[in-house]
């Protein structure tokens, strides 16, 4: 059998290994690898406190109590050499998220029109023609970075980030859109904004989103968008 995927363990401080992967395929199949990978090694031995995955990369933390870091690099090695992936034929959860792509949630909208020699019809089709896969969680907590954009909206992050962004503000950079469930300050160029509420603070999971997701944006008028935030709209 041909692997389609090569690994390499690095040292990452007193209690944790990373991994780097290189793929041969797709970066979406990438990150479902990486994720069945994480999930194959929380059920594979007591040693690993937490694996935390990025988009190329994960990092296996470990009791250096239990267990000496040459020691754990062995078994992650076998363990990850174990591991028979098999790419998924089901399909993940498909969430709907309505975004208001109204001027006064989209701060960079018109301009990356312009820059794209676009309408800003033409780039809020483009941007909910596709069903993305949220390919990792970070830099802030619940932050979802979803792919592939569609080359025609391929933009730069802001070399001075805003201070601040509202709750569920929808931005692109690189060859991703992203998510802001909880607001705060970021670099991405802003193209809208959900009304849907992505964290709950009372449930066991509180963000909506989770790696391995599929999301659909679904363009909705800034009356919908009042609409959805009263009570019992969403």
């Amino acid at each position: 059998m041909i692997k389609k995927f090569k690994t390499n363990i690095t040292q990452f401080g007193d209690d944790a290994l990373l991994v780097r992967v290189k793929s041969k395929g797709l970066k979406i199949k990438l990150s479902e690898y990486i994720l069945s990978l994480s999930k194959f090694l929380m059920r594979s031995e007591e040693h690993w406190v937490d694996v935390v995955s990025a988009e190329d990369s994960f990092a296996v933390k470990f009791n250096p109590f239990d267990i000496s870091p040459v020691n754990a690099h062995k078994k992650l090695e076998k363990v990850i050499n174990a591991f028979n992936f098999e790419e998924s034929t089901q399909r993940h959860q498909l969430i709907n998220i309505p975004v208001c792509y109204s001027k006064e949630f989209a701060p960079d909208l018109e301009i990356i029109a312009q820059e794209k020699s676009l309408t800003v019809d033409d780039v809020i089709e483009k941007h909910t023609s596709v069903t993305y896969e949220v390919i990792t969680i970070g830099f802030t907590p619940g932050f979802a970075y979803l792919g592939e954009l569609s080359q025609d909206l391929l933009m730069p992050r802001h070399s001075v980030p805003r201070r601040y962004l509202p709750p569920g503000s929808i931005g692109i950079a690189g060859n991703r859109t992203g998510i802001y469930p909880l607001g705060g300050p970021g670099g991405w160029q802003i193209i809208g904004c959900s009304p849907m509420s992505l964290f709950d603070s009372h449930s066991e999971n509180p963000f909506k989103l989770l790696t391995g997701m599929q999301v659909k944006f679904v363009a909705i008028t800034s009356d919908q968008f009042q609409d959805y935030k009263t009570p019992n709209k969403q």
